[in-house]
């Protein structure tokens, strides 16, 4: 899972890729598009939140199913922080330092 940067007539798209093998080929999904104002997936949770947030407090003007479907999305873009996060490339400390 890595995120992409695309660039269109200079504004730069960011989305969540996943890759994966079909049939001993390597293909990719989007699974998520930041836009073009997100970078991480840490503002991308805390924009789906606030739209969230917003969907509760008008009950009346969201169906049930859309604010359920939100609140999915959340979840699982929360998991997905946490996968790519763990897959971070770290900076190796070397172990003989005095």
């Amino acid at each position: 899972m890595f995120i992409r940067e695309k660039r269109i007539k200079d504004v730069l798209y960011r989305s969540l890729i996943e890759s994966y093998r079909e049939g001993g080929k390597v293909r990719q999904r989007l699974l998520y598009n930041l836009g073009r104002d997100r970078t991480t997936l840490a503002e991308c949770i805390a924009w789906e939140r606030r739209c969230l947030d917003s969907m509760r407090a008008h009950p009346r003007t969201f169906e049930a199913e859309r604010i359920e479907s939100r609140e999915r999305l959340v979840a699982q873009l929360e998991e997905w922080e946490q996968v790519v996060v763990a897959r971070s490339p770290r900076k190796r400390i070397p172990e003989n330092v005095a």
